[in-house]
């Protein structure tokens, strides 16, 4: 590699101006003994994965509403798009993660939204997103990329919602979910 040299340390990388953080790190992994391994291959597993999207049809929609009360979250409500599909089914197969959470629109404009994820009866807790909208339909770019917690296999899949706004009807976010399941 120009403009570095190998140290005399196995697996340090050294550049003009000394070690740096990519240096130490490729040192620490050269380091690791076999046993080890196994470690390794789950890092790999868990790195890469087969990104699906909920909803993944065009033309269906997920709405997730807020509570008529500003700042006040709304009750727990199944995920579940406008054919309807649950995004529970999605992971009825295998157990996964949420990766994003990408905003499609909102119901107002110039206001923060607030979601919570979460499965099972006891409603664990999984992510938390906070989006502000600054148009009705938002940019690419609010996209929230989470590493929330895994969602076991076969469990139902809650959120709820809060706006800094009080409106009748409540207000709501046009959604769809980046997920991944495990072992793809």
């Amino acid at each position: 590699m120009e403009g570095s040299t190998h140290g005399e340390e196995k697996g340090i990388i050294r550049s003009p101006q000394g070690t740096g953080k990519m240096g130490v790190c490729m040192g620490f992994i050269d380091r690791l003994g076999p046993e080890y391994g196994p470690l390794i291959d789950d890092l790999h597993f868990f790195g890469q994965h087969t990104t699906r999207l909920f909803p993944d049809v065009t033309g269906v929609t997920c709405d997730l509403t807020a509570n008529v009360l500003a700042d006040t979250w709304s009750d727990w409500t199944e995920i579940v798009d406008s054919q309807p599909v649950t995004l529970s089914s999605k992971f009825a197969s295998g157990p996964g993660h949420i990766s994003a959470l990408l905003v499609e629109k909102t119901s107002i404009a110039e206001k923060q939204y607030m979601v919570e994820v979460a499965y099972g009866a006891d409603k664990i807790y999984v992510t938390r997103f906070k989006v502000l909208s600054d148009t009705l339909f938002l940019p690419v770019a609010q996209s929230p990329r989470v590493r929330g917690r895994h969602i076991p296999a076969g469990e139902t899949i809650y959120y709820r919602c809060m706006c800094e706004a009080a409106n009748t009807p409540a207000e709501s976010i046009e959604v769809h979910f980046r997920y991944f399941l495990h072992g793809e």
